[in-house]
């Protein structure tokens, strides 16, 4: 198995106190600046740092996330296919 398959890619559980600004800033380095759709990636790290980059990463559950969401899509009053440019709906 590889390291992201085991979930070890970030190394998240070895820190403790570790915020979700500096996961977001160790995603970037590693992941986000290198992709082509880095500026609109690095537009939605910041709507997510804004939110919840003062809060531990264990603190970040789906409720957290659901209220981030629920605030960006009610405050912008855009769709999320205009927000993120990508469907949020699940197919199989």
């Amino acid at each position: 198995m590889s390291a992201r398959d085991e979930n070890r890619h970030l190394d998240i559980k070895k820190e403790i106190n570790f915020r979700m600004s500096a996961l977001i800033d160790r995603y970037w380095a590693e992941y986000a600046s290198k992709k082509k759709s880095q500026d609109r990636e690095k537009s939605v790290l910041e709507r997510i740092r804004a939110e919840m980059g003062t809060l531990f990463v264990r603190e970040v559950g789906g409720v957290v996330v659901d209220h981030w969401y629920q605030g960006l899509t009610a405050a912008s009053g855009l769709s999320p296919e205009r927000l993120f440019g990508t469907s949020t709906s699940c197919t199989t």
